[in-house]
């Protein structure tokens, strides 16, 4: 009897050191499953221990059991071995290495086939359907869209309002000029009508300037209201309320009677807008210069090459000045351009009240557009912080406490029971920074 249960001490030994120096676990789940196989063995055996013993005591399991319980107490004199005990005990370590060494290569052959495959296929399928809404690429994906969609759009919306306002820095330069060009027009027509001599210049010369003059002021008038011409790309008409409103509807509104709309010069016409009244003056121009001026073929541009010379007392001007001064209150058309060239006149208040319309809608545009890019730009901040608070901050939190789980997870794993190489794999895959980290295990 002691022989067998020496050689059963000798072979279970050395199964020890074999296992000691080849262990048969691979991962947390063949580990698992190992460690419940050894239960059962261990289980099995001492039932199948337990029937033999009730068998030679003739089937009396009551008996049995007095038996065994008889064989496991202590005297005073120190404690009694059980035969069948021993016996159990002797047979376990070596029905230890062999069932879990079964079970090693059954798994093997599991995890060789193509059933592994299937079922991380699965595995990540259902993962991916349970994946919380802030973990999906979809969320992350509409996030990178918008975030950059709202910053171009909080910059290129009220961007169209900057269109506007390049309108307005020349059509204010045009309206300005359009005013110099008024009075310059009722200094010529006065000077060609006296032709004094007192302007340096000859009839011929301010005949030539007086042309070019009103035919600027008529093309810088078209550019201002339609556009598309010097410079200015946009009519006021197109953009401007206001401007509208002074140009073309009835009534004054640089009068304090605004409903009567009508000159000294032209008794009984009654004019509606400022566009009437310029058109008005530049006819009263163009009448004054077929009327006082030189035929056209005889225009000719100033030179200064031979200025006329006059003495101190003004001994150039012509005798008939008093009738020529008379043609001013008489002649309709130069009494409409004198009554237009004061500040008080129509035309001049007219002017007035057009750049302050431009003013005023240039000061419109430009708070309509400092309000959208303020808007829109807190809309980008605030979906920007949204992003940061509700999204990228909770998937680092997420990621945070993940690692610290699967860390505190693989601390657990009964690492005794792995191979080297398997710890340090597990323990270097759950490191933030698992190629420079050295890998933890436990004592066994």
């Amino acid at each position: 009897g002691s022989a067998p249960a020496h050689r059963n001490r000798r072979d279970s030994s050395g199964s020890e050191e074999e296992e000691e120096e080849q262990p048969v676990g691979h991962s947390p789940l063949l580990e698992s499953a190992a460690l419940r196989s050894e239960n059962v063995t261990v289980s099995a055996m001492l039932v199948h221990a337990v029937g033999g013993a009730a068998g030679a005591n003739g089937g009396d399991w009551s008996e049995t059991r007095k038996t065994m319980k008889r064989n496991i107490s202590f005297s005073d004199d120190g404690a009694e071995d059980s035969p069948t005990l021993v016996g159990l005990q002797e047979a376990q370590p070596v029905a230890k290495p062999l069932k879990r060494q079964a079970l090693t290569e059954s798994f093997k052959d599991v995890c060789g086939s193509d059933r592994v495959a299937e079922v991380n296929k699965h595995l990540q399928e259902v993962l991916i359907r349970r994946r919380a809404w802030f973990l999906k690429k979809r969320t992350f994906f509409f996030a990178f869209i918008v975030l950059p969609a709202l910053a171009i759009f909080s910059l290129e919306y009220p961007a169209r309002g900057a269109e506007t306002l390049v309108h307005f820095a020349p059509v204010m330069f045009l309206n300005t000029h359009r005013q110099y060009l008024s009075r310059k027009c009722a200094w010529l027509v006065r000077e060609l009508v006296y032709n004094d001599g007192l302007s340096r210049l000859r009839q011929s010369e301010l005949a030539y300037e007086l042309s070019k003059s009103v035919d600027k002021m008529e093309r810088v008038d078209k550019a201002i209201r339609l556009g598309g011409d010097l410079d200015n790309k946009q009519g006021a008409d197109e953009y401007s309320h206001k401007h509208n409103e002074v140009m073309y509807e009835i009534g004054c509104q640089w009068r304090e009677d605004q409903d009567l709309c009508t000159s000294e010069a032209y008794p009984g016409v009654s004019f509606h807008g400022l566009y009437a009244y310029i058109q008005a003056y530049l006819t009263a121009v163009k009448t004054a210069l077929s009327r006082y001026g030189p035929p056209r073929s005889e225009f000719e541009a100033p030179t200064h090459e031979e200025l006329p010379s006059h003495d101190d007392d003004f001994a150039g001007v012509k005798d008939d000045l008093a009738e020529r001064e008379a043609l001013f209150s008489s002649d309709p058309d130069l009494k409409y351009i004198a009554e237009n060239v004061l500040p008080e006149g129509d035309i001049q208040l007219g002017f007035g009240i057009v750049a302050e319309d431009f003013f005023y809608d240039a000061g419109q545009v430009l708070s309509q557009v400092r309000f959208e890019a303020r808007a829109f730009y807190g809309v980008y901040v605030a979906a920007l912080l949204l992003f940061y608070t509700f999204l990228f901050r909770r998937v680092q939190f997420y990621s945070t406490d993940s690692a610290v789980r699967a860390r505190s997870f693989v601390l657990k794993l009964p690492t005794h029971l792995l191979a080297e190489s398997d710890v340090e794999t597990i323990v270097a895959h759950f490191n933030n920074e698992g190629e420079h980290d050295e890998p933890e295990t436990r004592d066994a």
